[in-house]
């Protein structure tokens, strides 16, 4: 039987993403009262099952906002997608990466013109969102092999 989770103990994958979202609803904190969106931050827990050689099934998770904004802004956000990655290259050093996935969005706060210190009536937000993946996975082993 073929195991579908692996852990390599020779390899440690960071992957870096700029994500900026429009967003004309919800109050964005990293942005000024009036602005419909702005930069995201975010730590993921990935689950990665792998379904061909360049290929995998990506179960994000969000760690840091959803805890972030629950202590510091009395808000919940927290968007966990289903997405596919497509590797190009060996593995090894710094290669492209594209994908794209589905998630559902979970909210509540108020809406984008509201500010930290004039917030307006909060609301519950339940849907489906879309996410394209371009991008550059760099990958350097951490312990000789051997």
């Amino acid at each position: 039987m073929e195991a579908l989770f692996e852990l390599n103990l020779y390899m440690l994958i960071f992957q870096m993403d700029l994500v900026v979202r429009y967003d004309n609803v919800r109050m964005c904190v990293g942005s000024s009262a009036g602005v419909p969106g702005g930069p995201i931050g975010e730590v993921y827990f990935d689950i990665r099952v792998p379904v061909s050689d360049s290929g995998a099934v990506v179960i994000n998770v969000p760690l840091f906002r959803p805890i972030m904004f629950a202590a510091a802004f009395d808000m919940l956000q927290l968007e966990p997608t289903v997405m596919y990655e497509h590797n190009f290259g060996d593995g090894i050093g710094t290669q492209p990466v594209v994908g794209g996935g589905l998630g559902i969005i979970l909210h509540h706060g108020p809406d984008y013109r509201s500010s930290q210190e004039n917030r307006g009536e909060s609301f519950f937000q339940l849907g489906p969102f879309s996410a394209a993946l371009p991008g550059l996975k760099s990958a350097r082993p951490i312990l000789p092999p051997g």
